[in-house]
């Protein structure tokens, strides 16, 4: 299946930089086919910027903090720090369960880029991180922790670490030890084998960072650490992609399996009809020597056969 790329509200400012101006365009890209797409979603949330979104493993998008966005003229923005208990949801697949939207898009490859899907407001609980614009966000290894970290406001700039859970939509605050990279914004992370790789950013406008610091999701409590040694995750269920770019792995599933049963059927019936055969041949002895003998009868002595001279 073709990755969906979505792109929401930004702000962009005129060729001259004297006017500012608010989008909320809901834009998809389909990475397979090259195709750009504008959703037609009416019920969209409030215009945000800076924010960082987190894509779940049943296709719903997290949107988690940045700026709220208002027009206030023709030419400004204003901009408010968006409150981190307040998570907006992009739910992509909302309308339609996995079977009938793989099932659709078999029957037309375009269907993911239709507007199957809805926005929904979540008011989350639990330890309230402060709000914060360009920060970074992770998907733990538990499929449902929305890892952030770092960020800023118009006062500080932070480093710290918050786990938003999404099944219950509950934040907290875990136990972190080692050495934290320096307060940060602007950067960049991922995630792997559980170790969360968090690059450069900015100090502040006058320092910007290149190092890299790392944060081990895995261990009780999480530990930045120094080192990063990759190993290759075990494969599970969960690696197995859906939808059409797994189907030509069924269809071939299926081939072998059907020519198994083909080769099993056809032995099975030669070995039936052949049973038969075995057993009436073996009711039927051959005949020895001494059966023909006594088959042929003696020769009439008074019966005499010409000779020839």
């Amino acid at each position: 299946m073709a990755c969906i790329l979505v792109m929401y509200a930004r702000t962009a400012y005129s060729s001259d930089l004297t006017a500012e101006h608010v989008f909320d365009d809901m834009i998809t890209f389909d990475t397979k086919n090259l195709v750009w797409n504008v959703l037609n979603i009416f019920e969209k949330p409030t215009p945000r910027d800076a924010y960082t979104v987190t894509m779940l493993r049943n296709g719903q998008m997290v949107f988690i903090g940045g700026y709220i966005l208002k027009q206030i003229s023709i030419t400004s923005v204003s901009k408010d720090y968006a409150p981190l208990n307040d998570i907006h949801i992009f739910d992509k697949q909302s309308q339609a369960s996995k079977f009938t939207y793989c099932f659709n898009y078999l029957l037309n490859p375009a269907f993911g880029s239709t507007n199957s899907a809805i926005w929904k407001g979540i008011n989350a609980t639990g330890v309230i991180p402060a709000g914060r614009v360009l920060h970074t966000a992770v998907l733990g290894i538990d499929d449902i922790s929305v890892i952030i970290c770092c960020g800023r406001n118009e006062t500080s700039s932070f480093n710290d670490v918050a786990v938003l859970d999404t099944q219950n939509w509950y934040w907290t605050k875990p136990d972190v030890v080692g050495n934290a990279p320096s307060p940060r914004w602007g950067l960049s992370s991922v995630i792997v084998n559980g170790q969360m790789i968090l690059f450069f950013g900015i100090e502040d406008l006058n320092k910007t960072e290149n190092d890299v610091g790392i944060l081990d999701t895995k261990t009780i409590p999480f530990r930045w650490i120094t080192g990063f040694s990759p190993s290759p995750p075990s494969p599970s269920s969960s690696d197995i992609p859906d939808g059409p770019a797994f189907s030509g792995g069924l269809i071939t599933i299926i081939a072998v399996i059907c020519g198994v049963l083909v080769v099993v059927t056809a032995a099975l019936i030669f070995v039936i009809i052949r049973k038969p055969w075995q057993k009436n041949a073996k009711t039927e002895s051959p005949r020895g020597p001494d059966d023909v003998s006594q088959q042929i009868q003696p020769a009439d002595p008074h019966i005499l056969l010409p000779v020839k001279p």
